[in-house]
């Protein structure tokens, strides 16, 4: 009997579905709990391709986190905008910079 409900309850946690989604704010970071934020790989990635898309930059998220050079690609296209200054600016070393 009691191989019977590990056996139902294995398969019911089975079924359930697992969200891989990172949740982020506007901002690119992840915040927990506490408030505290923190910018995940995910989060940045996001964050660079709404902006990237909000420019007409073809570019799904799914590419930026894993291609680092479409990363890098997305943030030179965007070129010079304040919502990516941070998320950028690991990516291309003049990002920021006045020419």
């Amino acid at each position: 009997m009691k191989i019977v409900a590990a056996a139902f309850v294995g398969m019911a946690l089975m079924a359930t579905p697992v969200s891989a989604e990172t949740a982020c704010n506007e901002d690119g970071y992840r915040v927990d709990h506490k408030g505290d934020r923190y910018p995940t790989p995910a989060c940045q990635a996001r964050l660079i391709g709404s902006v990237a898309r909000s420019h007409g930059v073809r570019v799904s998220d799914k590419q930026l986190r894993r291609q680092p050079g479409a990363k890098a690609w997305a943030c030179a296209s965007i070129g010079f905008d304040p919502r990516t200054e941070i998320a950028c600016s690991y990516q291309t070393g003049w990002y920021g910079q006045r020419r």
